[in-house]
């Protein structure tokens, strides 16, 4: 059963994809969508003698869901516009909030009775971190960080105000022009965080200093997990995913998949990893498909964690395991036949 009305997927989420999640709080979660422009009309777009609108020129919507409101008041939405490629991230620190952030540092805040767009994230030539685009905004310590383009990181210290550990990352020139970039981010702590990105690179921060981590490989990485079983997870090009810590790293999974894994998050007693094809878990080093309720699979996408919660989302729909239960929040196929 969907736990949601088809009236508010009709007002929230109808005619969107879902491209994001995030999980505040065991009840709260929030969607990036980004309406699809596939369906526009030939005078919105003409396909055929036009090329695909560029991400400012698609609307997005800012979703939020409240498991304790009953059925039918549990989806809320903020209407953005202009904003380019568009992630979500939750804080708990200093202050409990939402945020869709764009790739280019518009950022809009839900929280504490309060919804409202923030300055935008600094450049570091105005003492930000920002040294190009957003790639990935992760909650560490309840803290919420970035990582991006030319190997900037930063972190939010509340209310239109950043920290940048931009100048600690090493940024060197590259023989063939192109740009350093830091796809993921993650940590055990504030003082025990690990960034990954192109070209093999991993960063570690110690607390002190920034300094890079070498890995038996230049493949390009998507993501990492600072993993409740002490070590470090770190997936790139088609799967293939590395474990270790410091110095010593072993490669557990040759990837043989068409795409990288987009998100990859530690819940319960095993690593969770996602793509548009699929869910997948890691346990004792070895990886398998994750088995799901039927229908579920068309969910995978995006994953998040936190409050014991562990939330799947994708263009198919959207779910959540708690306690052992997986729950459908909703099938995108069902609802768009409940109101067409």
């Amino acid at each position: 059963m969907p736990q949601i009305s088809a009236e508010e997927f009709k007002r929230c989420l109808s005619g969107n994809n879902i491209t994001d999640c995030v999980v505040r709080e065991h009840n709260r979660f929030y969607f990036m969508a980004s309406e699809d422009y596939t369906r526009w009309p030939v005078s919105k777009w003409d396909r055929e003698n036009e090329p695909a609108p560029g991400e400012e020129e698609v609307p997005k919507a800012f979703v939020v869901y409240d498991g304790v409101k009953p059925i039918g008041k549990r989806l809320g939405k903020i209407s953005l516009t202009g904003y380019k490629r568009t992630m979500v991230g939750a804080s708990t620190q200093p202050d409990s909030k939402g945020f869709a952030i764009s790739s280019h540092g518009d950022i809009y805040a839900i929280g504490g009775g309060v919804n409202e767009r923030e300055r935008d994230i600094p450049s570091s030539e105005d003492g930000g971190p920002l040294r190009g685009i957003i790639r990935r905004v992760r909650s560490i310590e309840g803290w919420l960080y970035l990582c991006g383009s030319n190997n900037c990181v930063g972190k939010r210290l509340g209310k239109d105000s950043w920290f940048s550990h931009s100048e600690g990352v090493p940024n060197p020139p590259r023989a063939d022009g192109r740009y350093n970039f830091l796809h993921d981010i993650d940590g055990f702590s504030e003082q025990d965080i690990y960034t990954v990105g192109n070209y093999g690179q991993v960063f570690h921060f110690d607390g002190k200093a920034w300094k890079r981590v070498s890995l038996p490989t230049n493949i390009d990485f998507e993501t990492v997990c600072c993993a409740g079983d002490g070590q470090v997870y770190i997936s790139g090009a088609k799967g293939t995913t590395y474990r270790g810590r410091g110095n010593k790293w072993q490669l557990i999974h040759k990837g043989g998949g068409s795409l990288p894994f987009r998100d990859m998050v530690w819940y319960e007693d095993r690593i969770w990893c996602t793509s548009d094809y699929g869910l997948w878990q890691i346990k004792d080093g070895k990886l398998e498909s994750a088995t799901l309720p039927d229908g579920m699979n068309a969910y995978s996408g995006n994953l998040s964690t936190a409050a014991g919660v562990l939330l799947l989302a994708g263009y198919g729909g959207a779910a959540y395991l708690a306690n052992g239960v997986w729950t459908k929040i909703f099938s995108a196929t069902e609802m768009n036949r409940t109101v067409a």
